[in-house]
């Protein structure tokens, strides 16, 4: 069994599709949050007086914001079954209700973030990082760095740079993000960014980069104290995963070995026997290894 089954198993994986994890690149934001964002537009007090019109216009920028919502909604719920060419295309409609309405910031913002995540769903990651990118200017043009939605902003930009081989810039992005996470003490959501970036780094082939995301995952994970949860045995069989494509054999078999304690304490008999398998794979396949290069030496 090569590494690419280890990780296609651990992406099938139950847990792996857990609230707390849900795929390689587990990106931040769902689309029930997008549409909940829009909604909220309509309990703003007149949020789209910043149009700057009045009777009929106003009223017409009015009814455009609304079916730009509307769009959204249905975008949403292609999204949810897995149209996203299909939610692509309501997006696309909205956009141009969302000009008609006079672009209104707090609705642009919301639309960019849900094309943002439509465009994750496809693996079209510059696209993703251009569509939060704009999302993150309106929060700039408003001097509003603070606030909580620069977390999914930055950090599904954060993962959508590691995913294209931006490491610097992901840092940027992470370290935004970061800094309000710590602020509200939410570590449990910096090991999930971290994790992700982890994910996407490996999927880009950046293997040693990966490992270090989900290293530095881990240890926001155990100051949660999450650390012995499911997700801790699920962070700690990726990082098993990934000495495992390394060729690290044996801190492999001791990660996996980790995560089987963890799955144990859990009751997941399923992912213990799982890990104890791949924990004594790693172990031969290290004594493989270390038999070949004696034989060459």
């Amino acid at each position: 069994m090569g590494w690419q089954l280890i990780w296609r198993r651990l992406q099938t994986s139950s847990r792996w599709r857990s609230r707390f994890f849900r795929g390689t690149i587990a990106f931040l934001i769902c689309l029930t949050s997008h549409r909940s964002f829009a909604l909220a537009n309509r309990r703003t007090v007149c949020p789209l007086q910043a149009v700057g019109s009045v009777g009929s216009d106003a009223e017409a920028a009015t009814k455009f914001a609304l079916g730009v919502e509307m769009l959204m909604e249905s975008a949403a719920k292609m999204s949810s079954q897995g149209e996203h060419e299909k939610a692509l295309g309501a997006l696309a409609s909205a956009e141009e209700l969302l000009e008609a309405a006079g672009s209104p910031d707090n609705l642009a913002a919301g639309y960019f973030m849900q094309r943002g995540a439509t465009f994750a769903h496809l693996k079209r990651f510059g696209e993703t990082l251009q569509e939060f990118g704009r999302a993150r200017d309106i929060f700039k043009k408003h001097n509003d760095m603070k606030n909580p939605e620069i977390v999914t902003v930055s950090g599904n930009m954060a993962i959508a740079a590691s995913a294209i081989g931006r490491r610097k810039d992901a840092m940027l992005f992470f370290n935004e993000a970061s800094e309000i996470l710590d602020a509200l003490g939410d570590d449990q959501m910096k090991a999930y960014i971290l994790s992700s970036m982890g994910a996407a780094c490996v999927g880009a082939g950046a293997f040693e980069q990966g490992f270090s995301h989900m290293k530095q995952a881990q240890k926001a994970l155990l100051k949660a104290g999450l650390g012995d949860t499911p997700e801790g045995a699920l962070l700690l069989s990726q990082m098993g995963s990934i000495l495992y494509q390394m060729a690290i054999y044996s801190q492999a078999s001791l990660h996996f070995d980790f995560a089987r304690d963890r799955y144990f304490k859990n009751g997941d008999l399923v992912q213990t026997v799982w890990m104890w398998y791949l924990s004594n794979l790693s172990s031969f396949r290290g004594w493989l290894w270390d038999t070949e290069q004696s034989l060459y030496q």
